[in-house]
């Protein structure tokens, strides 16, 4: 009974002792569980802007196996070498290589793409944390304030991102003229934010999915009674590794994007098909892929986080950032747009990435080894692709219309933007012949002999000199535009507006221009026919905080294209003189019988008062019941929607 020779002393003694052991491991454990803390978030706030549970495997699982690898290494430096001396910087480094060597060796035989800068930046935190508390221990607890303070600022950071994206939608309403349709065009704003132009929108169900340029995925569900609109988003960001592109020293960081997504619906699943960049560290190079999220509809507007991207293409070979003469990252000519040739084929567009044999070494376009510049075939089931044209240079459309043939909208350079027509292994000449010019006023020579003619190779069915800034590609499919039937649309950015392009017999009877007033990425059509565009109005706030604010715009007749039915009488120009019927510019508000040069009938003369929105509508319902006698040739209109749209336009032409 040793302990019964101890005295009073000797146990206060060892109470002590061991009371100061528990609170060291106590507060020992809270500095590691806070380090780890700190590799992780702070990290993804500086360099992603996101929270981790949010990001996809591949994103997380470096920082997460280097938290893991410090957490290793602390556990055995804290339990087991302090029984026999003091711990040195040696004893930090033997014991913590095996476990940060596992973490590396895991990354390397792994396909996961990261960031080798974050990694090794991450690597080295770590290192400096493990030698802080474990060898120059005075200072731990002075740092560890800055820690907490640290993690304070990522999540902030992190957090007030998110609710910067829950903002409220804007709606207004206008009306557009054109050859044949008065159009009703309503836009939409705020509803979602990106930090980087591109994307694309499909339709999805009854609803439509839009991807944003920074990969976040939203459905979006319209109120067509009343035009409300309702985004919400989705967890499935598409694996677009931007975090290891800009970690890595890569630049334009705006054109490292999401250029499309697609839905496919099959008879049980539905499949979302995304075309992005994506950035290779272990080999310092980047391709674009296209990666597929497959699941039942139902699923995948729960959430269900089962579902994950999978790759299914990826363009080659994998390309440096810089070209020849220093010319560096070119993202925005990536093509990158999809459709469906049939249930399981799948075209690709992808362009030349600006190696052109002038800013490189080597024009891609007219290399059959390389992706780039080409229209890439796809068999989804089997998992194999080949090419199917080339000689392109940024193809940013393509539609298949309904009879199989395969349209391509594609950038020219200075000039000569093309709509093609894709015929299989054609070869439509790019850089070696060109309708435009280089920037700098300069033709491509030596590369392009001519630009007159394409001699062998396919020339464009038409082209735009000079440019528009061409984007996107759909067929009038639908009978709401029935005289656009058939017609194909063409988006621009630079131009800001919508092209309609009447083809018959693969020839171009004529454009048409309709003036959209934004720059236009993508646009799909609804199942009843409405056009939904997805917009962008460039690059706004200060360095470090730009986004890149993009907007929806619906298009649809003014109901039964209304107002075409009164052009015939009555003018609405500003000033114009009186036809048959007295010119309507401003008549809401104004007095009735008021225009001073139209001979009006005894009946509307006699009525007095203004034109209120509801006296125009009991006089549009039956102009005889409203004011018998008057000379108004008109039945009147029973819809009151029609009406209320029909007084809606009058009051914008005030």
């Amino acid at each position: 009974m040793w302990a019964a020779h101890l005295d009073d002393g000797h146990v206060i003694r060892m109470l002590k002792l061991n009371s100061t052991s528990l609170k060291s491991a106590v507060l020992g454990t809270c500095w590691h569980v806070l380090a780890a803390a700190l590799l992780v978030f702070v990290p993804t706030a500086l360099k992603i802007g996101v929270p981790i549970w949010s990001r996809s495997l591949e994103q997380a699982a470096p920082l997460a196996g280097l938290a893991l690898a410090y957490m290793g290494t602390a556990l055995i430096l804290s339990t087991r070498l302090p029984i026999v001396r003091k711990i040195e910087l040696r004893d930090v480094a033997v014991v913590g290589a095996p476990w940060f060597g596992i973490s590396f060796f895991l990354l390397l035989v792994s396909n996961i793409t990261y960031s080798r800068r974050l990694v090794f930046g991450t690597f080295l935190l770590a290192t400096f944390l493990l030698v802080i508390f474990f060898v120059v221990s005075r200072i731990r607890w002075l740092l560890a304030g800055t820690m907490v303070a640290a993690i304070a600022f990522a999540s902030t950071r992190i957090f007030s991102e998110q609710v910067s994206e829950q903002v409220s939608e804007q709606v207004s309403v206008d009306f557009i003229r054109t050859a044949f349709y008065d159009l009703r065009v309503s836009s939409y704003r705020n509803f979602v934010r990106q930090s980087k132009p591109g994307g694309g929108i499909s339709r999805f169900g009854n609803h439509f999915l839009l991807a944003t340029g920074d990969g976040r995925l939203y459905v979006l569900r319209w109120n067509w009674s009343d035009g409300t609109l309702k985004a919400e988003e989705l967890p499935y960001r598409v694996p677009l590794n931007t975090d290891a592109y800009v970690a890595d020293g890569g630049h334009n960081e705006s054109w490292f994007r999401v250029a499309d997504v697609l839905v496919q619906e099959l008879p049980d699943t539905v499949r979302l098909f995304a075309s992005h960049h994506l950035w290779k560290s272990s080999q310092g190079c980047f391709v674009i892929r296209v990666s597929v999220l497959e699941g039942r509809y139902d699923a995948i507007l729960a959430g269900d986080n089962s579902l994950s991207w999978a790759p299914l293409y990826e363009t080659s070979p994998c390309l440096p950032l810089k070209r020849y003469g220093g010319h560096s990252f070119a993202g925005h000519l990536m093509g990158g747009r999809l459709a469906l040739l049939d249930e399981q084929q799948l075209l690709l567009t992808v362009g030349d990435q600006g190696f052109d044999g002038l800013n490189s070494e080597t024009a891609l376009s007219q290399e059959e080894a390389a992706s780039y510049g080409k229209i890439i075939l796809m068999e989804v089931d089997r998992g194999i692709a080949r090419l199917y044209s080339g000689g392109h240079r940024n193809p940013q459309g393509l539609y298949v219309d309904v009879h199989g043939s395969i349209w391509s909208t594609e950038h020219g350079a200075q000039g000569g933007d093309e709509l093609n027509l894709i015929l299989q292994g054609a070869n439509y000449g790019w850089p070696l012949v060109a309708l435009g010019t280089n920037y700098d006023g300069e033709f491509f020579s030596p590369l392009s002999q001519r630009h007159d003619e394409h001699d062998e190779f396919e020339a464009p069915m038409f082209a735009w000199t000079p440019s528009i800034g061409i984007s996107s590609l759909l067929g009038v499919e639908q009978d709401l535009f029935p005289i656009w039937h058939g017609d194909l649309l063409v988006s621009s950015l630079k131009d800001k507006a919508l092209w309609r392009v009447r083809v018959r017999q693969e020839r171009v009877l004529y454009v048409e221009r309709i003036d959209i007033g934004e720059s236009i990425r993508d646009l799909v059509e609804g199942g009843d026919g409405r056009l939904i565009l997805w917009t962008d109005r460039g690059r706004i706030g200060r360095s470090g905080s730009k986004t890149w604010p993009g907007g929806l715009v619906t298009l649809e007749p003014a109901r039964e294209n209304l107002f075409a039915r009164c052009t015939g009488c009555h003018p609405i120009s500003e000033g114009g003189n009186p036809g048959i019927g007295p010119n309507l510019r401003g008549i809401v508000g104004k007095p009735v019988a008021s225009s001073p040069s139209f001979d009006y009938s005894g009946a509307l003369r006699d009525l007095g008062g203004k034109w209120t929105a509801d006296r125009l509508d009991q006089f549009l319902l039956d102009p005889e019941s409203f004011a018998p006698g008057t000379l108004m040739q008109m039945e009147g209109i029973a819809d009151s929607t029609a009406r209320a749209m029909l007084i809606d336009y009058l009051k914008k032409e005030e």
